[in-house]
């Protein structure tokens, strides 16, 4: 089992640095300059931030990194921030004179220097420069020295929050490969709070509000389309939490289903799979807060026919 460790600091009172909690987790050397070139307010708490890479240049990563970020003027401790766009994206398109970029989704955090700083006024930052490393190793592929990876049939991803970032990389990069290269079977379980309503919102607007400011439900969407476009069997479920009394849950398309709970045991043990040989040749990633990726972890590697190798998972918060 791989498990990216973010303990709490031994002095009471004191919280670890992004910096202190991933020193044992690689890194690519050097840093890279990245422009800040366009901000999507997601919802009230989270915004995606798509970082160009300047002079047609490429940065190199695996679907699920992570990137230290400093912001000027260089000197301060980074921030810990995962890419939720795919490696292809980083590179410049070489049909246009565009240069490459990576997205990074990033919570609303008055008390963490680098998202306040970006959280700032637009006109404040949209062109400012801001320097990355990526690091990390809860990625896709999963490592071939402890899993073959030619023998995967199912991944089962599993989110829990904005915990939702690395798989969606992960998740878009295998949708952007042909049918041959992925698992013919792909399962995404993904458990998130219900959006606030808007005080001026109509009924419908509500229901449309709530669909477009679940993070990524838009791209789980998208790779719905094109998994049913190709032989890959791809079975999403939305777990919606703090849903209004009367609250319309979204419409989506067929296949995708809807829950107002959260994910519990049974829903673990069912996105395996009912076979023991099915469960052989399954990877599951689990990423959320600590408490409920120790809690998935443990369901999943312990469920008949798993073995704890096949279990990736990275706590983040």
């Amino acid at each position: 089992m791989t498990v990216l460790k973010l303990p709490t600091s031994t002095i009471p009172g004191k919280r670890q640095s992004h910096t202190e909690r991933t020193a044992q987790e690689p890194r690519s050397p050097g840093l890279h300059s990245v422009v800040v070139s366009r901000i999507k307010p997601v919802n009230a708490t989270v915004k995606l931030f798509q970082l160009s890479i300047p002079n047609r240049q490429t940065l190199h990563f695996l679907p699920g990194k992570w990137v230290d970020l400093f912001i000027p003027p260089f000197t301060s401790k980074p921030g810990g921030f995962t890419i939720t766009s795919t490696p292809d994206e980083a590179k410049p398109p070489s049909s246009r004179s565009e240069d490459g970029c990576i997205e990074l989704a990033i919570q609303r955090s008055p008390t963490n220097p680098p998202a306040a700083w970006l959280w700032r006024d637009e006109s404040q930052i949209l062109g400012r420069e801001i320097r990355v490393r990526p690091g990390g190793s809860f990625v896709w592929p999963p490592p071939r020295s402890s899993i073959d990876v030619a023998a995967i049939q199912h991944v089962v991803f599993v989110a829990g929050g904005v915990g939702i970032n690395p798989l969606i990389s992960m998740l878009m990069h295998l949708s952007g490969l042909h049918a041959r290269q992925r698992p013919p079977k792909i399962t995404f379980l993904y458990g998130t709070r219900m959006p606030d309503r808007q005080d001026s919102a109509t009924v419908d607007d509500e229901v449309l509000s709530g669909a477009a400011e679940i993070l990524f439900l838009d791209r789980l969407i998208q790779a719905k389309g094109i998994f049913d476009s190709s032989s890959t069997l791809f079975s999403p479920r939305l777990h919606l939490t703090h849903v209004e009394s009367g609250r319309a849950l979204p419409a989506l398309p067929e296949g995708f289903d809807v829950l107002q709970k959260r994910i519990f045991k049974d829903d673990l043990t069912s996105a395996l799979g009912p076979s023991d040989t099915e469960r052989r040749n399954t990877v599951a990633y689990v990423c959320g807060p600590p408490a409920m990726t120790d809690e998935f972890v443990q369901i999943l590697a312990g469920a008949e026919g798993m073995d704890s190798k096949r279990v990736l998972c990275e706590k983040w918060w």
